[in-house]
């Protein structure tokens, strides 16, 4: 087979690990409401996420031939279900995130009271973290809506969405290098050692 000699050829091995939908941890190194983020990935069953993508095509036609050229680029909200334990920490914790974005009296506070940064950690089949994603600018735009029923016994799964202004992929050195420095926001959130430990 052609495939044989071409991997033979780039050095590829003969078997290829390949990336699993449940291989992932999602880390949100702040706390809200004296709830800390970064203990709330247990209970986190999915996110979705994706970096900026163009939404339209410039058009142009050159003679009988038309040519394409990228427009506007927008980035998608990040999506992500929670299941609730008994204590309503999910909860709670969003809704202490929503009071940072606009108080009781309805005023808005600055933009960097609210707006947080999280991290989508993919790993391999072992959870060793291989590759790291950066959601910055995050806040949330929706918040836990309980369907509630009598007529199952299914734990409860309540869905939040979060606008952000930037996903990256971001380097697993730089971000284990930046968990030494002062200035780190896991440092800030008391959340380092926790952190660390997931990491290394």
């Amino acid at each position: 087979m052609p495939t044989m000699w071409l991997d033979s050829a780039l050095g590829f091995p003969k078997f290829v690990p390949m990336q699993r939908t449940y291989n992932w941890t999602f880390l949100m190194p702040f706390s809200m409401g004296g709830i800390l983020g970064i203990a709330l990935y247990k209970f986190c069953q999915d996110v979705s996420f994706s970096p900026y993508n163009f939404t339209d095509v410039v058009k142009s036609n050159a003679g009988p031939f038309k040519n394409n050229y990228p427009g506007d680029m927008d980035v998608e909200d990040v999506t992500v279900s929670f299941v609730c334990p008994v204590s309503n920490v999910i909860t709670n914790f969003f809704l202490s995130w929503r009071n940072k974005v606009v108080s009781s009296y309805g005023l808005y506070s600055p933009s960097n009271h609210y707006k947080k940064t999280a991290y989508i950690l993919l790993e391999d089949t072992t959870r060793v973290p291989i590759s790291v994603w950066r959601a910055s600018g995050l806040f949330p735009k929706t918040y836990p809506k309980h369907m509630l029923s009598y007529g199952d016994e299914n734990v409860i799964k309540v869905d939040v969405s979060l606008s952000v202004d930037k996903i990256e992929n971001y380097s697993l050195v730089t971000l284990l290098q930046g968990l030494l420095t002062s200035s780190t926001p896991l440092r800030e959130a008391g959340v380092l050692g926790s952190f660390r430990n997931l990491l290394l």
